[in-house]
């Protein structure tokens, strides 16, 4: 047995906690089952409950703990130099870690099953309890997969947000997953076992990526485009459109990206070196995880043209000027982090807040200035995209000053 699952286990499973749970499942089903009301409604709403708590409230916290104790304990580098591969300690850390969280999960889910069953049939019981089975799965490897991007970022990961963050993220994830059609390219389909089926290999396949990253295993950031890519054939078999979904996928996972690992002048520098030697494959191992998504975002938004985005409530934007914005974004996050601040992300964030919240809705507020908004805001009709083609000039001439500033004798060079 993998000595790294087994090590988990039995950190949570003693004989003395799986005795105590049991012993307070017990009461709480029978609590339930004497309370007033339709005992089997009973049983099956308090099932549901204690399934989804111990998944979101200690399945993941056990999860990102799994990876967390042994970074903060100074010990997370002599597993890494352990004989498992990336598969074995990716399963380790998340099947081990919630491994009796998603014990307690099952029985819940059992009872809700058995009671669901004679409220509204096998079918629709079985249905349930499988979405609710996939959804635990996709939050606890998320809860993970943000844990090590924290590693990857060189940073401690922290527990709680890890936990917070894989929770929000899934729970808005699942809101629109449930509001998706029951046709999927004509075909009747169950989209939400579906859907949660795919969100959680999705999840479980970032985990794997991401140990190998951590294993020091070299790869080549290809799962990153594969996923928008598939995400986006996905979503279009629901009706949405074409290149207008492709971009806001890539668009996101550009951001999303961007903002999850390091960014470091020394990795781009071995970057550039592979290239020049002509070493493609180090080229490819070493790309950082934006830069293919951003590669296929800015066609995707300059092929769209102006058009309504799907799932999104803003209406007919420009995603040509869209795109411009996108990398206008990313060039300015790319000069800040230049500085080499310990903050640089959180600086950065606050730029992209200036630009895309707070100065279109102070241009707005006027009737003599409400025409400026397009300057920043994706309007089109040719201003957006005019300004947002000079915004992409205007980063690209202050990151090359900035170098130029860097490589300069007293400054440190770069």
């Amino acid at each position: 047995m993998n000595p790294e699952l087994r090590r988990q286990i039995a950190q949570d499973a003693t004989p003395h906690r799986i005795v105590l749970v049991l012993t307070v499942l017990a009461v709480i089903f029978t609590l339930a089952t004497l309370g007033g009301g339709d005992s089997a409604e009973n049983l099956h709403d308090v099932g549901l409950m204690i399934a989804k708590l111990a998944i979101a409230l200690w399945g993941t916290r056990r999860v990102a703990a799994a990876l967390a104790d042994e970074v903060t304990g100074h010990t997370w580098d002599i597993q890494r130099m352990s004989t498992l591969g990336a598969g074995a300690m990716s399963f380790a850390k998340l099947a081990g870690g919630g491994a009796f969280a998603g014990g307690v999960a099952a029985i819940g889910l059992a009872v809700a099953a058995f009671a669901g069953a004679s409220l509204s049939g096998v079918p629709g019981a079985v249905m349930q309890t499988l979405s609710l089975a996939l959804g635990g799965v996709a939050v606890l490897a998320a809860s993970l997969a943000v844990c090590l991007l924290q590693v990857r970022r060189g940073g401690p990961p922290q527990v709680t947000g890890c936990q917070v963050l894989a929770v929000l993220g899934y729970a808005v994830v699942a809101g629109q997953i449930a509001a998706l059609p029951p046709m999927w390219f004509g075909l009747g389909v169950a989209a939400q076992p579906l859907s949660l089926a795919l969100l959680a290999g999705a999840m479980v396949l970032a985990v794997y990526r991401l140990m190998r990253f951590e294993l020091m295993y070299s790869s080549i950031p290809w799962a990153l485009p594969a996923f928008g890519i598939g995400l986006t054939v996905y979503l279009v078999g629901f009706g949405a459109g074409g290149m207008a979904t492709a971009f806001p996928v890539f668009a996101v996972l550009t951001y999303g990206a961007l903002f999850s690992e390091r960014k470091d002048i020394t990795d781009a520098r071995a970057l550039l070196a592979a290239g020049r030697a002509g070493d493609w494959r180090g080229v490819g191992e070493r790309l950082p995880m934006w830069l293919p998504v951003l590669a296929l975002a800015l066609p995707s938004g300059l092929i769209a043209g102006s058009a309504p985005l799907p799932f999104l409530t803003i209406g007919a934007v420009s995603t040509v000027a869209m795109a411009g914005f996108l990398a206008r974004d990313v060039l300015i996050v790319l000069f800040v982090h230049l500085s080499r601040s310990k903050r640089a992300d959180q600086t950065a964030l606050v730029y992209l807040v200036v630009l895309h919240a707070l100065l279109p809705t102070l241009l707005k507020t006027t009737e003599a200035t409400a025409g400026a908004a397009s300057l920043f805001w994706p309007t089109g009709g040719g201003l957006s995209e005019a300004s947002a083609s000079v915004q992409v000039l205007l980063a690209v001439g202050l990151i090359v000053a900035r170098r130029l500033l860097l490589t300069r004798p007293g400054h440190g060079g770069a």
